[in-house]
């Protein structure tokens, strides 16, 4: 656990007053719903930022036609239309405009249940060295409407949560925006320049949070106050092709490694230690099984690997990329590809 941080309101913040933004691309069929939650939201202070990344579809209608019913709220509306850049991108921008207490980012595809500002407002306000409130929520599946259950146990409990910032540099824990709010006062001390790393289909959620929870305490709420949409059927990496699996993992990496590189006050040997586990639990399996030779043949050499370890891996990975390894493995119903990642598997995490 870091430092607490004071919750004193830096100058150009409003008391009380909490700043929602929301990147939007191609989202006019889904956009009405996390809307609809806003306008019906039993906290009234809020300020609004709608990016508009660049939508080809009737977002920005959307986003145009809501305008008039927020303000009729008494919310603050801004809204900012930009080339398509990505949600990272879009967030960048956003925040140098925000002016509110708190901050959250929901994607806009999420939705809010009534009293799911209020309620952390609340425990803010009870609470004032904490950071950064995540709050629990139901998983809806896209195409059915069916609920998928829910990121944490389902209960009233609160709690302190020690270990919060551990998983998520280790990405042993769900990082859905909409589940999430910081005191601003602790996101601009971490973060004075409101950036974040923008590159082609960066995404915002672990950067965002990793310097906060990092420096300040963290509460956890297992009461549900949001949804999350899941597209494609499955929120399971099984449901994913290597090849998508591996894309997925290097840009994490990516996202983590410049984080880490703009956070103060972490030593050179906890970054190491990160690197590390990551090649070894991440990269280096998600590698092997898309057959990416090269880049596997890379995180060997950069992993804390033993050389007897190097050599081995070095071996499954020809017999895996092999011509013959696609035959036997037609020939096996699959089996021997199985049993390959399986063998690498043991090897790498022995």
């Amino acid at each position: 656990m870091g430092i607490n941080l004071t919750p004193d309101l830096p100058s150009g913040l409003n008391h009380g007053q909490v700043s929602i933004i929301s990147p939007c691309y191609n989202v006019g069929k889904l956009l009405t719903r996390l809307l609809d939650s806003i306008l019906v939201q039993t906290y009234k202070n809020l300020e609004i930022i709608l990016v508009d990344d660049g939508s080809t579809d009737d977002t920005l209608d959307v986003i145009r036609k809501y305008v008039p019913r927020l303000e009729a709220e008494g919310y603050a509306v801004k809204t900012v239309t930009q080339e398509n850049g990505g949600p990272a991108s879009a967030i960048d921008r956003a925040l140098k405009m925000f002016s509110g207490e708190f901050l959250t980012w929901p994607d806009s595809d999420d939705w809010l249940q009534p009293d799911s500002i209020e309620a952390r407002v609340r425990i803010f306000r009870e609470n004032e060295r904490v950071g950064l409130i995540r709050c629990n929520a139901e998983m809806i599946e896209a195409e059915t409407g069916k609920s998928l259950g829910f990121f944490d146990s389902v209960s009233d409990r609160t709690y302190l949560h020690q270990m919060l910032f551990s998983d998520m540099v280790h990405w042993r824990t769900y990082f859905a925006p909409v589940c999430y709010m910081v005191r601003s006062s602790s996101f601009l001390a971490t973060n004075p320049t409101r950036s974040i790393y923008v590159c082609p289909g960066a995404t915002q959620n672990l950067q965002m949070l990793l310097p906060v929870t990092h420096a300040c305490e963290s509460i956890q709420m297992e009461k549900p106050l949001a949804f999350y949409l899941v597209r494609g059927g499955s929120i399971s990496r099984l449901a994913r092709t290597p090849d998508k699996v591996f894309a997925w993992d290097s840009l994490m990496w990516e996202i983590t490694r410049q984080t880490l590189m703009r956070m103060s006050g972490l030593d050179g040997s906890f970054k190491q230690e990160i690197t590390f586990y990551l090649i070894r639990n991440k990269l280096l399996p998600s590698a092997f099984r898309a057959r990416m030779r090269h880049e596997s043949l890379g995180f060997i050499c950069e992993s804390d690997l033993r050389m007897a370890s190097r050599t081995l891996c070095k071996m499954l990975l020809y017999l895996h990329c092999s011509k013959s390894e696609r035959i036997l493995d037609v020939f096996s119903l699959g089996y021997y590809a199985k049993v390959l990642n399986r063998l690498f598997l043991a090897v790498v995490l022995a």
